[in-house]
């Protein structure tokens, strides 16, 4: 499996692309964040959902917490993009809100819908 690539996908954008299930951990996430954040000046993220290995999704790995935190302490913002099961969004809006995640993370169906929002925060 190839390692995810960074592409600029506007000023201060990034998008991460790469296969389904590419990213597997915490650690490979810091990674690319930091690499984002310091090689490419970004500090807003468009990544498609399915690059993220669905394990991750159930809230009691711990990812989606440790996700968030990451992206809290870096002071940057992500976009996932894909379809989620109607238990994952739930749960992950309900996350979200209780975190008072919701200017740091967005998740949506479409690019379009990520890219606008990346560009409003």
């Amino acid at each position: 499996m190839s390692a995810p690539v960074i592409k600029i996908e506007a000023p201060g954008i990034a998008r991460l692309e790469g296969e389904a299930g590419s990213i597997n951990s915490v650690d490979q996430i810091k990674e690319l964040m930091r690499e984002v954040k310091t090689a490419h000046q970004s500090v807003k993220v468009l990544l498609r959902r399915e690059m993220i290995d669905e394990g991750k999704f159930d809230l009691r790995s711990g990812f989606v917490k440790e996700l968030s935190q990451l992206f809290t302490q870096l002071d940057m913002r992500l976009a996932m993009v894909g379809e989620f099961n109607l238990l994952e969004r739930v749960a992950l809006k309900a996350y979200a809100q209780q975190t008072g995640l919701g200017k740091t993370v967005y998740i949506t169906k479409t690019e379009q819908d990520a890219l606008r929002w990346l560009r409003s925060v």
